[in-house]
């Protein structure tokens, strides 16, 4: 009975642990802001409107971001991004994850809208999270959804 009771509770330990280090493995930001009033509508007519975000990394370091977008009952949707680089034509630079490398002192569009033009409604909000292999920096980014200043416009 006792070295049940042990194996019951290394057992629980072990569960534990890993579970501990499975949430490590999340993305671990230095920083991060909270995005208000993002939307998505797509009728059958095909008259849209999509949120469209601009973030501008202020530092001399790459650094990797991680939008994430939530629908009106607390969903994931990210998987409705798309980010771009601009140049002499418009490149996808990632989609349908919410993630991408933003060079230092560069500037990333996304657009979060109809991939696959799905007819829908989407009303949410959403994080974006950025970490960089320097250690020291505390803001890396200034950014805007839509016409509004992510943030206040302070970087973050």
């Amino acid at each position: 009975m006792k070295n049940l009771l042990k194996a019951c509770v290394l057992t629980v330990a072990m569960l534990v642990l890993m579970c501990g280090a499975a949430g490590a493995t999340d993305f671990n930001a230095q920083g991060s802001a909270l995005i208000p009033k993002i939307s998505h509508y797509l009728s059958q007519s095909f008259t849209s409107r999509d949120t469209e975000f601009y973030f501008t990394n202020i530092t001399g370091s790459a650094v990797q971001c991680k939008l994430t977008v939530f629908d009106h009952n607390g969903n994931d949707v990210s998987s409705l991004c798309s980010v771009y680089t601009g140049g002499s034509s418009q490149t996808e630079v990632s989609r349908g994850t919410g993630s991408f490398e933003l060079p230092a002192y560069s500037t990333r569009y996304i657009v979060f809208g109809a991939i696959n033009n799905t007819i829908t409604s989407i009303y949410g909000y959403g994080i974006i999270k950025w970490t960089s292999n320097d250690p020291n920096l505390s803001k890396a980014l200034i950014g805007t959804c839509g016409e509004i200043a992510i943030n206040n416009g302070q970087p973050f």
